[in-house]
């Protein structure tokens, strides 16, 4: 029996993986589980809506670039660098689509939403978790109204996003249990293995005056805000500041290592030795990261008996550089070394503010110049900055020329997701060996002044 609860927006998975005997497993509701937080304090497309929430216009864009390695290349004229995909196929994925045949815009009813998934391993646990996210997010929606000013709504959303995504990730992690069920009948070639992916998930809504931020991996949204009284002039800069931030689920998360360590997870390094780390339960340790673990990787050793690893023939070779994910079914057979719980996060928009949200993949946070503590207002101001306008006196985001400001939403995105471009120096390290896929969604929420 899969091991879980499902809300009533998607019925009991019938499990191809419990009738052979596997179990897939989602960590128990209290291992990693945040109360409602209430948080206060190159190609490319775009959209604007002006439906929610009533006292602001949304704009939004979104950018990306494939992952690539540059490469020297020794001939008559010297040495010349040429750029080489990493990955057979584009990892990331988002919606709403930049496909013309899908020109669909991110909304159900007076909701707006946006998905963002890194995937890794292959490009199918992507492009999975996110359609079907659209699916589950348009029946949770529907489900009744929804009053996130009341505690108990808001909690009641909560509980219902967590079921969701670990009932998605019990979805796929059996079709995976399937597909090497099936390759073992077949006499197990091993050219023909199936592939262990996973990926982070993002999910992004827009209800009514509240952002909620669902996410698991460390794919991370930055939310900034200002009065939009202190909107810029020529005389005056951008005067955003930093409200809100997703934690990434990497190695030095306390709380997310310590699960890991619980279940019998190890902590290897790029060599494959394992760390020389006390593990402490957050009660003791507190917020403090495990700056040590910072560079390693999640490692499940092979179990002595009942080992439904090695009789699916799922290497136990794979390591992964997070602590939470969806997918990777190498790490969630029972028991689960990893844990698929989002965070959330709800976000009040108060109706006189204007807002910027940034939601980037890692192949965006990673190659920053900025690694420290203000890595997301580097970003902000980078990105406020250009939907402002401030460089441009006559282009000024208080102006009423809305097509401008979108404009410049849409160039801020695909820079944004452009690392070697001319001028990524103010951002990006330039001429690294290699540059990982990036996507950028920038959604900008201004407040409508009488």
């Amino acid at each position: 029996m899969i091991a879980t609860a499902v809300s009533s927006i998607s019925a009991v998975l019938p499990s191809y993986a419990s009738s052979q005997g596997y179990k897939i497993m989602s960590p128990p509701g209290n291992a990693i589980s945040r109360s409602s937080m209430l948080a206060n304090g190159r190609p490319f497309w775009s959209r604007l809506t002006t439906s929610t929430p009533p006292a602001h216009t949304i704009n939004w864009s979104v950018g990306f670039e494939r992952g690539y390695r540059n490469n020297v290349k020794y001939g008559a004229l010297g040495p010349q660098i040429f750029k080489e995909d990493i990955h057979h196929h584009f990892e990331d994925n988002h919606w709403p689509t930049t496909s013309e045949q899908q020109r669909v815009e991110g909304s159900e009813g007076a909701t707006k939403f946006w998905i963002l998934a890194d995937g890794h391993g292959g490009e199918a646990a992507a492009r999975f978790f996110v359609a079907r996210s659209v699916e589950l997010v348009k029946a949770l929606i529907r489900e009744g109204e929804w009053n996130f000013d009341l505690v108990g709504s808001r909690e009641r959303f909560r509980i219902s996003i967590e079921n969701m995504y670990q009932s998605m990730d019990i979805e796929f992690c059996d079709s995976k249990v399937a597909e090497y069920s099936a390759w073992r009948r077949a006499g197990s070639d091993m050219r023909l293995r199936p592939i262990d992916d996973g990926c982070t998930l993002q999910l992004i809504l827009l209800h009514k005056t509240y952002f909620v931020v669902a996410n698991v991996g460390d794919t991370r949204t930055v939310i900034a805000t200002r009065a939009a009284s202190l909107r810029p002039s020529v005389t005056r800069g951008g005067n955003w500041s930093v409200m809100f931030g997703t934690e990434d689920h990497d190695m030095t998360h306390p709380e997310r290592v310590h699960f890991i360590h619980s279940a019998g997870g190890e902590f290897v390094d790029q060599t494959g030795r394992t760390f020389p780390i006390q593990i402490d339960p957050p009660s003791v340790r507190g917020g403090r990261p495990y700056t040590e673990l910072a560079g390693g990787r999640v490692y499940r050793p092979p179990v002595a008996s009942n080992d439904a690893v090695k009789s699916l023939g799922v290497s136990y070779r794979r390591t992964l550089n997070m602590t939470a994910s969806l997918g990777d079914l190498l790490f969630k057979l029972d028991p689960p070394v990893l844990s698929n719980n989002p965070d959330v996060s709800f976000i009040k928009l108060e109706p006189k503010n204007d807002y910027i949200l940034i939601a980037a993949t890692d192949g965006v946070w990673d190659h920053m110049r900025e690694q420290g503590p203000l890595q997301n207002e580097t970003a902000v101001d980078w990105v406020g900055s250009q939907i402002d306008g401030v460089r441009n006196p006559e282009d000024r985001s208080d102006l009423p020329d809305s097509s401008s400001l979108q404009s410049r939403i849409n160039q801020a995105a695909r820079d944004l997701a452009s690392r070697e471009r001319e001028g990524g120096e103010d951002l990006y390290h330039q001429q690294m060996v290699r540059y990982d896929d990036c996507t950028a969604i920038i959604i900008n929420v201004k407040a409508k002044l009488s």
